[in-house]
């Protein structure tokens, strides 16, 4: 098994409820457990636009899933929880990047 980090960050909706399942839903697939994961914490946005704080998290996970195949879940749990954009420095429902 391999060892991976992702960071999680959500500024739209309710972003505590976000994270938990997206947190939920990694672990809930096939080769992926979740190891760890860090308190959540308030964050400022970057932009140029004013937009909400981030509640932002890191998780440890195990996996056996390729690099490739950890990105295209992330991107499908990011959309299943109503992600729709990918722009820099846009507001979020969820933002999931392997660290």
């Amino acid at each position: 098994m391999n060892r991976v980090y992702l960071g999680l960050g959500a500024n739209l909706g309710d972003r505590k409820t976000n994270l938990s399942k997206a947190i939920d839903q990694l672990n809930d697939l096939d080769m992926v457990d979740v190891v760890r994961v860090s308190r959540f914490y308030e964050t400022e946005a970057i932009s140029t636009l004013p937009q909400p704080r981030f509640i932002n998290a890191a998780i440890e996970i195990s996996t056996l899933l390729s690099p490739q195949e950890l990105l295209s879940a992330t991107q499908d749990i990011e959309i299943a929880l109503g992600r729709t954009d990918k722009g820099n420095y846009d507001p979020r429902t969820l933002d999931l990047d392997i660290l």
